[in-house]
């Protein structure tokens, strides 16, 4: 096992969760794309005035795991848009998820069922909810309200809208490894099943 690999494992398990990614089933059901839009000229920072409750540093942090956050979207989209797993698509992974093959795994099952996605989730705001940099390995959480209205999905050439109109919630956690970049440890939202509402 690579070495890289067997330090990605062992800061999981000192996180203590499961990874939550879309596609870890079998016998999940098509998912909305991932990756989003540059945020609208009107997104917001998010609902209230949460950055009072981190330190400068804490916020820091949580801008730079944003943007590798966005750097994700940006380079997946063709991936998922062709809906083809490649060595160039495993590399992107490794770039930003702790199990890159878990992600793999998902686009190949995508390309075996001929399932493509079309469309580009828009961005509304983003806020941090916890960030905990003292801890081994640290942990940053942050919520963003996303609208899907204009994706559709496309199964052997058959498109599906993705039928939710209103913006709804993903929670994206981030971990690092001795100060390395940020990683994705998982995310909840559309794509996991969970349809919760933006809350102003």
């Amino acid at each position: 096992m690579p070495c890289w690999t067997v330090r990605r494992w062992t800061a999981a398990v000192a996180l203590g969760a499961t990874l939550l990614v879309s596609g870890c089933s079998e016998e999940a059901d098509p998912l909305p794309p991932v990756q989003v839009s540059e945020p609208t000229p009107t997104a917001t920072s998010g609902a209230g005035n949460w950055r009072v409750k981190f330190s400068k540093d804490e916020l820091s942090a949580y801008a730079t795991a944003v943007k590798r956050w966005r750097d994700y979207g940006r380079r997946s989209e063709k991936y998922y848009r062709q809906g083809k797993a490649t060595p160039a698509s495993l590399e992107m992974f490794e770039d930003y998820f702790y199990q890159p093959d878990v992600m793999q795994a998902s686009l190949r099952r995508y390309e075996k069922k001929k399932i493509q996605f079309i469309g580009q989730v828009q961005l509304l705001w983003t806020r941090a909810t916890k960030i905990e940099l003292a801890r081994k390995p640290p942990v940053l959480v942050f919520e963003e309200c996303v609208n899907v209205a204009r994706t559709s999905i496309s199964t052997n050439g058959r498109v599906t809208p993705s039928g939710l109109r209103d913006p709804v919630l993903r929670t994206v956690t981030m971990s690092r490894i001795d100060g390395g970049p940020w990683l994705v440890f998982g995310y909840e939202g559309p794509e996991t099943g969970d349809k919760s509402l933006c809350e102003q």
